[in-house]
């Protein structure tokens, strides 16, 4: 079944993108258009299927499942349109298509009949939000600018482990063995820097709580020329680091660092969470009314 993205909030007008069947990965979404970063591309406001999942309960799922036939066979037999990569000779599964497409945020698990179309990358040109107040809306935003006939994917894992790490995890959760630019590129050299980036990211912390404000700011500046040299480009992560620059700045007393650091973060949070998401922003919105930066236009 092809489906046809149109912009939402009247950033872009036409249509953005279509789902179409891809050689190798069933079916995944191409840009119609040049896409500017930035922009949300996505709001799937009405999904499949949305419940707090405590643990893998399959029996918690198979009622949920049971209850969507029953008020809603529309919307089950989309669910069952999707992808199971746990699928045996038996056929498909409620469990299998669910764990296979599910997106999750805390205890939550979404699947979304547009949004589980966007296909895995280790260099993800997009990136998702769940917003868990608005019934498990799926956002999903451009990370770059996008040319006309690329697949626009996000990412299932953390994109920070090696290419061995990764590819294990993948394989383990979804069946496959990524294939995408990052992983083929990959060498030794990429691995260590990973390695490298994580654990200096888990320095910050360490020397944070230990008054070392000098040696978590030089963690925090390794950790942003790490995500650059790695091509780790996501708003999220990038976003993260640079609220760290403006929390150690501002703890300094350094009140146009900090503001330096403030905007950098916003104009990465802003690629990634609506206005809306208040459970995502709140933080980074309080900071940025008392240093008059704008996190959204």
């Amino acid at each position: 079944r092809r489906v046809r993205g149109i912009a939402i909030g009247g950033k872009m007008s036409g249509k953005l993108f279509e789902v179409v069947p891809i050689e190798g990965k069933g079916m995944g979404v191409i840009a119609m258009t040049t896409v500017p970063a930035g922009t949300l591309i996505l709001q799937d406001a009405d999904p499949l299927l949305f419940y707090e999942a405590e643990g893998g309960d399959r029996d918690s799922l198979d009622r949920q499942f049971a209850r969507l036939e029953l008020l809603d066979p529309n919307k089950a037999e989309r669910f069952m349109e999707l992808s199971d990569c746990k699928q045996g000779d038996d056929g498909k599964t409620p469990w299998g298509v669910f764990w296979s497409n599910a997106l999750s945020c805390e205890n939550y698990r979404c699947v979304a009949a547009t949004a589980c179309r966007f296909n895995h990358s280790c260099n993800p040109n997009c990136q998702w939000s769940m917003h868990l107040e608005a019934g498990g809306r799926i956002d999903i935003f451009t990370s770059r600018e996008i040319r006309q006939g690329e697949e626009l994917c996000i990412t299932y894992i953390d994109t920070r482990a090696t290419t061995a790490e990764r590819r294990a995890d993948l394989t383990r959760k979804f069946g496959f063995e990524c294939g995408c630019a990052s992983c083929i590129a990959a060498d030794s050299s990429d691995d260590a820097l990973r390695v490298e980036l994580r654990e200096t990211n888990a320095f910050i912390s360490t020397h944070t709580l230990r008054g070392e404000l000098d040696q978590a700011m030089a963690c925090v500046e390794k950790v942003v020329a790490a995500y650059k040299e790695a091509g780790i480009v996501e708003p999220f992560l990038l976003g993260q680091a640079y609220f760290y620059g403006f929390q150690l700045s501002e703890a300094f007393g350094q009140s146009e660092n900090a503001r330096g650091w403030l905007e950098l973060a916003a104009g990465e949070y802003r690629k990634t969470y609506c206005s809306d998401n208040e459970l995502m922003v709140d933080d980074v919105r309080e900071c940025c009314e008392r240093y008059g930066v704008v996190m959204y236009e």
